[in-house]
This record gives C-alpha cells, structure tokens and sequence, in this order.
C-alpha cells in the first residue's frame, strides 16, 4: 500500500505525509513520479475546485489506472480525524 499524492499548495502533500506518519511509515509519492507497480494497492489523495472538480494531473492518474474513484465530501475516508487547512502534524 502507498499513499499518492497530487497537491497543487503543498497542503495535500502534508498532509499525505502526515498520514504516512501516523501509518508507520507508508510509502508516498506524487503523481507526478513513477506510477505504482501494476496491481499494487494506494490511495489517491488529491485537491478539487470549483464544484468539487479533480484537476487533470489526477484524472491523467486515474485513467492509467484501474480503481474507483469518489469526489468531494461525499466519498470521504472514516479515518477518525480531522484535516484542516494547512496539513501540519498538528492538524491531523
């Protein structure tokens, strides 16, 4: 399992990298690197704007790879916490 990653201020990659953390280490990339090995699992963490739009970095990502996908608040993950604004260790 790793975490990928698409940010366009920094904040979604902190906060990847925070849930990496509190993961014990799991592996995190951008989507912009190497894709993950075929058939090997991730979860795609990404920004939206607008209605709740992916921006094409992340639909290019999700075309090259088979999985579905949810938008917006209505596919959120019960992780038990909160991310706000900022992605710091705090906020997590």
């Amino acid at each position: 399992m790793r975490l990928v990653f698409d940010s366009l201020t920094g904040n979604v990659r902190r906060f990847a990298l925070a849930v990496s953390r509190e993961a014990g280490g799991v592996p995190v990339q951008s989507v912009r690197d190497a894709p993950p090995a075929p058939g090997e699992p991730f979860l795609l963490l990404t920004y939206t704007f607008g209605r709740g739009e992916v921006p094409a970095s992340t639909a290019a990502f999700l075309q090259s790879h088979a999985g579905a996908a949810g938008r917006g608040r209505q596919r959120q993950l019960p992780l038990g916490r909160e991310f706000r604004a900022g992605g710091g260790p705090d906020r997590v």
